[in-house]
């Protein structure tokens, strides 16, 4: 990225790697110290990307954003992946990913996003028992015969659900 950037400022929650802090901080401050920015670009968890088109829209900057969401069918029929913008629904797969930030419906799309949530923590519980199972398996002196690996014997259940457009 600083190959191609005039300015590069990382930003991490813990400090690990640049600046400790959220993206919006040096965001607005540099939106503050200069009027010659065109366009942003948002691209990473979606409550960031909402939260830098909310500083972006008061300085009127064009803010474009990549969007990660579920997709089952990749040809928006299932509509899993369907966002609201201000003009009507899109979907990620087909008409994205990226779209204006100042026109998506956060707040929908944050509460889509949480959807599985509990499927995909229980998935993660099965999928590390998995790999402790796998660890133990290839300890010294230990042999067995291949058989179906315990992650391959689980699905889980899509539920279906509804929701409701704000």
């Amino acid at each position: 990225m600083a190959k191609y950037s005039d300015q590069l400022i990382i930003c991490t929650d813990d400090g690990s790697a640049g600046h400790k802090t959220v993206v919006t901080e040096p965001l607005e401050d540099i939106l503050n110290a200069r009027n010659d920015i065109a366009r942003v670009w948002g691209i990473g968890p979606a409550v960031m990307m909402k939260y830098v088109s909310a500083v972006t829209k008061v300085f009127n900057v064009p803010t474009t954003v990549s969007l990660n969401t579920i997709m089952i069918d990749g040809t928006g029929m299932c509509g899993g992946c369907r966002v609201m913008l201000q003009n009507g629904p899109k979907f990620v797969c087909v008409d994205g990913p990226e779209f204006e930030g100042h026109h998506v419906d956060w707040d929908n799309l944050l509460a889509r996003l949480s959807f599985y949530d509990t499927e995909e923590k229980e998935d993660l519980v099965r999928w590390d028992k998995s790999r402790t199972e796998l660890a133990y398996e290839k300890s010294p002196g230990f042999f067995k015969i291949a058989e179906i690996p315990s992650y391959a014997k689980h699905s889980t259940n899509i539920p279906k659900r509804v929701v409701k457009n704000s």
